[in-house]
């Protein structure tokens, strides 16, 4: 049977000024120091445990499970919130890019032999997002990402006019729309301090090669209720546009919930590891 553990480490952050903790998996028998990790950020509405809850590691099995196990490769499930990783405005504000850059991976890697080349990133929704901003803030320290439908948008989301127009465009329900454009707000009061975080405007800011050898791949539900399926093409249309490789899919029919991970996850991890 496949198996795996779950411990959970505390550390105290200087960067978001309080106690936090974060989730470390281990597959197979996981002795001794790790030979790799995988970070993988959950969504909004949960904490590190979000991805054992919903059932999400007993779908690593078969190949995968021994990619991790033969492979001694960790995983790791960061706390996140509804902070995107982004980075700190100065003052108080909470510097939630520097808290994993500096303090989350120094952590989780103690003692293991990590290295830049053997370490990944990934996340689903919000963390999806998170994920795509840090690796392309960082390219030179992660050699792949992954994210489920992240929450990738190309329009301001702090005019009315633009987010009803969105809305309309991509059938979102008032709900869904409501919720989405206050979780973006308040994280990121001005666009251009979003812009600084965007995966969409940071691919576009990237130098020639930035990219290269490293594994991207996303995926999106047809279905998404936030429309997210519509900032993802815009992505993988840039990507394209740009010359740098990676695996793009709109799954049909897909949501932005439960099932949609519970079929597309292990996919995710594999493509990852190679």
């Amino acid at each position: 049977m496949n198996t795996y553990s779950y411990s959970r480490i505390g550390l105290t952050s200087k960067y978001l000024n309080k106690e936090v903790q974060f989730g470390k998996v281990r597959f197979g028998s996981g002795q001794g120091p790790a030979s790799g990790t995988v970070y993988f950020f959950h969504g909004g509405n949960g904490d590190d445990r979000q991805l054992e809850e919903a059932g999400l590691l007993r779908c690593v099995q078969g190949a995968l499970w021994e990619k991790f196990s033969k492979r001694n490769i960790q995983l790791v499930l960061p706390f996140v919130g509804k902070d995107f990783l982004r980075g700190g405005r100065g003052g108080n504000d909470a510097d939630h890019g520097r808290y994993f850059m500096e303090e989350v991976i120094a952590a989780a890697e103690a003692g293991s032999g990590t290295s830049d080349s053997s370490r990944w990133i990934g996340g689903l929704s919000m963390g999806g997002m998170a994920a795509l901003s840090v690796f392309l803030r960082h390219p030179a320290r992660f050699c792949g990402v992954g994210a489920h439908f992240p929450t990738l948008v190309d329009f301001d989301f702090h005019n009315d006019s633009e987010v009803q127009g969105y809305a309309r465009a991509n059938g979102v329900p008032d709900g869904y729309r409501d919720l989405l454009i206050s979780d973006l707000r308040a994280a990121f009061p001005s666009l251009g301090f979003f812009r600084e975080n965007d995966p969409i405007a940071l691919a576009r800011a990237l130098p020639e090669k930035a990219l290269a050898g490293k594994t991207l791949c996303l995926d999106v539900g047809s279905g998404d209720e936030f429309g997210l399926h519509a900032g993802a093409r815009v992505f993988h249309e840039l990507l394209e546009r740009r010359g740098i490789p990676h695996a793009f899919e709109v799954v049909e029919g897909g949501k932005h919930d439960a099932p949609f991970l519970v079929q597309r996850f292990p996919l995710l991890l594999d493509a990852l590891l190679g």
